[in-house]
């Protein structure tokens, strides 16, 4: 059983390591990102390795918080999985700082994760412009990782002992 357990195990690794491997090239090899000025009710497609998306500006909100005041940009994707899904990335102004500091707002997948930053904005919300960035095949480096993960558990296992 055990020379079975560490063969299958190596095995696994070897497997996690191919799928961490996969994951590294695609991203690195697919990766997609574009910044774009959009007026309110504005779209913009942008084409990716095998999905079009549509990037849509609905609309800007300021808000106070508790320390910070923040601009938040309501943006709705249409591509990957079909329906829209609003994404609101947001502009944070804390007193002690001088630039604003950026929330990123995103959408994770099992091929594409799609991220956007709010970037320069009017003062009025007529117009935004936002980063696009599709990264994908990301979640194959995590999902490579607990491959890895579960074939060391397999191969470094005791060995069973049988009774005499």
């Amino acid at each position: 059983m055990l020379r079975q357990n560490r063969r299958y195990g190596g095995f696994i690794v070897h497997l996690g390591i191919l799928v961490v491997a996969l994951g590294v090239a695609g991203s690195q090899a697919w990766q997609i990102q574009t910044e774009v000025t959009l007026d309110k009710g504005q779209s913009v497609e942008v084409d990716g390795y095998r999905t079009r998306y549509r990037v849509r500006f609905d609309g800007l909100s300021a808000s106070e918080e508790s320390n910070h005041g923040k601009v938040t940009g309501t943006f709705t994707i249409v591509g990957g999985r079909g329906a829209g899904e609003v994404l609101e990335p947001a502009k944070k102004f804390y007193p002690q700082e001088q630039s604003p500091i950026a929330y990123v707002d995103y959408r994770l997948g099992f091929v594409d994760d799609v991220y956007l930053v709010l970037g320069d904005f009017a003062r009025d919300g007529s117009s935004a412009t936002v980063k696009f960035q599709v990264n994908r095949m990301v979640s194959w480096i995590w999902i490579g990782g607990l491959i890895l993960t579960l074939g060391t558990v397999l191969a470094v296992l005791p060995e069973r002992r049988k009774a005499a």
